[in-house]
This record gives C-alpha cells, structure tokens and sequence, in this order.
C-alpha cells in the first residue's frame, strides 16, 4: 500500500489527489506500526512473510509494473490503490473478528485498539479511492468526447 500510495502521489497532476494519497500514504505507514507493534506484543515476529503477504507484494508489484498509455497511468494508479484499499479494508474487518473470538484478554485488547484507531480510516480511504476512480474515469472520458466532436 505504501508504495502504491507514493507512486500514485509521485505520478498525479491532480493537487487534491497528490494532496490526500499524501495523507493517506502517512496514515498506511501508521496503520504498517500499529501491525508491527501488535506483532512485537504478542511475542511474534514482525520480519516473517506468510505466503499470503507474499502474494500481496508481489500483486503490488505487478501492479506497478503495468505499462498502460500515459493518458491513463493516472486512473490506472488510482484503479490500483482501489484494488489494494479494498484488500487491505477486507483484512482490517477479518481482524477485527479474529479479535471478538480470541479468549486471552490481553491479545484481544492489542487487536481491538490497532482496529479501532484504523477503522475509520480504512472506510474513508476506500470510499476516497472509489470516487478516485470514477472522477477520474469521467474527465477521460469527457476528454475523448471532446476529442472526438461528441457532446459530453
């Protein structure tokens, strides 16, 4: 996520959206502490790659590997982040059952605090990425449109 977040930030020409993959970049590196710190407290090792953490690198990395024209690198970035907030939404969610069903109280208060201090953001992250995308899309669009000698 947070190379997704700085490449999108690096590549766009929109200030809004460089403005907010900026914060949203900063709060990811968070949410990446808070998941390393629990790690830590649960006496866990945060250096271990499971092999689905494997998989959702080297996804990432093909992501940012796609060669798209240059007319659509900045939807394809923002398509991108909308892949991986969705993923990375969907795990924060998992997590937060996984900490209603563990029976020691002192590791389901480490899940519930890092859960509750992203929760919000996660929402707001995947709704701002949704809406990304279909600005995007549309001022594409518009543009071929006009392009094209089509009303928009």
């Amino acid at each position: 996520g947070t190379k997704l977040y700085a490449v999108a930030r690096d590549r766009s020409s929109n200030r809004e959206l460089r403005d907010t993959y900026k914060k949203y970049l900063r709060q990811t590196k968070r949410h990446a502490e808070l998941l390393v710190g629990a790690i830590h407290k649960l006496g866990g090792n945060p250096d271990f790659v499971s092999p689905g953490a494997e998989i959702q690198k080297q996804r990432a990395q093909f992501m940012l590997n796609l060669e798209v024209v240059p007319e659509l690198r900045e939807i394809q970035d923002a398509e991108n982040l909308l892949l991986a907030e969705t993923k990375d939404h969907a795990d924060w969610e998992f997590l937060d059952k996984i900490s209603s069903q563990v029976e020691d109280p002192k590791t389901q208060k480490i899940l519930r605090d890092i859960v509750s201090e992203v929760e919000d953001q996660e929402d707001e992250h995947l709704d701002f990425t949704r809406k990304a995308v279909d600005q995007l899309v549309m001022k594409f669009a518009r543009s071929e449109m006009k392009k094209s000698g089509k009303a928009a």
